[in-house]
This record gives structure tokens, C-alpha cells and sequence, in this order.
């Protein structure tokens, strides 16, 4: 989370799992070695590969001029349409799972693993809610909340 004046940042996270992020990174390394024999290709390789390192999402909130907008980022350029809202109303933090499943190569069997997480959303007067933050230590989560909360002039609320 980046406050700068009036304006907050509130990073939501990588767009890529890290199996995307590191072949992102053996594409960059592969186009570098690349350059040599075929640069056109090289080239191409490295910015596919920067773009699956790069790929972010998050929200950006103006308190002055009441605007938010949710973003994605690729290559550090976010994208996104600007919206506006009349106030708002309260963050709230709601309990979670993420389940994961995972199939062997062998034996065709497959072990499902759970996680609790903690999702962060904001509620604007309107009624609409966006998703803000996610994450596996509620502590950690409610901390930087706080930080949001005296910054937006807003509740926050456990709903855990």
C-alpha cells in the first residue's frame, strides 16, 4: 500500500501464479541467450517473459477527487477505468478458503489442500463493493487496513 498525498494505492497482487512468473523468467534468460542466434526472436521472448514477471492488479482511490480506479499493470503501465463514488462506507474484512488440488502423475490420485484466507473489500455508498486485499495472516491484513481506514476517514470492520 503507497500513499502519495491524496491518493492511495492499495496493490491487490500478482496476476501470474509463480509457475508463470518463473517461465516468464526462463523466457527472459532464453531470449537473452537467444539475441545472439535470432534477435527478432530473442526480443519477443524477453518481453513475453517480462510481461508474465510484470503482470500485477490492484486499486487506486483520490479521496479529494473521489475516483478509484481498479488496475492492471503490465510492463509497470496501469490500465483501468477511472470511476467515481458519492463516499464511502466501510471496509470490511470477511473469512475465507482456497482449495487446491493436486493430481499425481503416476498413481492418477489427487490430494485437495485447504487454506483459511482473509478478503478485504470496500463498500462505497452506492453499495457496490470492490475487492481490496487478500491474505493469509489476519493480523498482517488488519494492520494494514488500519493504515487505509484513518487515510479514507472510514470503519473498519471485522466480519471474522
Amino acid at each position: 500500500m503507497r500513499f502519495k498525498g491524496e491518493i492511495v494505492d492499495v496493490g491487490f497482487g500478482n496476476l501470474f501464479s509463480w509457475y508463470f512468473r518463473f517461465f516468464g523468467l526462463m523466457l527472459v534468460l532464453g531470449g537473452g541467450v537467444g539475441l545472439t542466434i535470432n534477435p527478432l526472436l530473442g526480443i519477443l521472448f524477453i518481453l513475453i517473459g517480462i510481461v508474465l514477471i510484470t503482470g500485477k492488479s490492484g486499486t487506486i482511490i483520490n479521496r479529494s477527487a473521489k475516483t478509484y480506479r481498479e488496475y492492471m499493470s503490465f510492463i509497470f503501465i496501469k490500465t483501468g477505468e477511472e470511476l467515481s463514488f458519492s463516499g464511502i462506507e466501510k471496509i470490511f474484512i470477511n473469512p475465507g478458503q482456497e482449495k487446491l488440488k493436486i493430481h499425481t502423475a503416476h498413481t492418477n490420485s489427487s490430494q485437495t489442500f485447504t487454506n483459511e484466507i482473509f478478503n478485504a473489500y470496500l463498500k462505497f455508498d452506492s453499495g457496490e463493493k470492490i475487492q481490496l486485499l487478500k491474505r493469509k495472516d489476519k493480523e498482517k491484513l488488519i494492520n494494514e487496513l488500519k493504515q487505509l481506514s484513518e487515510f479514507l476517514n472510514t470503519p473498519l470492520i471485522d466480519n471474522t
